[in-house]
């Protein structure tokens, strides 16, 4: 995240943003309840939600946690990217491209 902050390539925010932030946001979105209550089918390689399968049995928030649900890492995570992006050594256009990012992912019952 520090990375996406202070690069000044576009190149490379973009590569982090496509290849990282997005699909880990993705793979920390709640799914439908019709999707929860299913049996999945077989798992499709380029489906986004399977790119981290281990994710959630592995993640917490700091070391001394126990793992975290979805919804607790997602929001998790888009605190840290908000964090990073308010440092003051990160990039004008790469903090608003962040801020961005923080905004479209957050869910309505979400502080602001």
């Amino acid at each position: 995240m520090t990375l996406a902050a202070e690069t000044p390539n576009k190149v490379t925010y973009k590569q982090i943003q496509t290849n990282l932030m997005e699909p880990l946001l993705a793979a920390l979105s709640l799914p439908p309840e019709s999707e929860e209550r299913t049996q999945p089918k077989r798992a499709n390689p380029r489906d986004v939600k399977d790119s981290f399968p281990n994710l959630l049995a592995n993640s917490c928030l700091s070391p001394s946690d126990e793992p975290s649900d979805r919804g607790r890492l997602r929001k998790g995570v888009l605190e840290y990217i908000f964090e990073v992006a308010s440092r003051e050594d990160s990039r004008d256009s790469n903090r608003r491209k962040l801020y961005a990012i923080c905004n479209e992912n957050l869910d309505e019952d979400d502080d602001p």
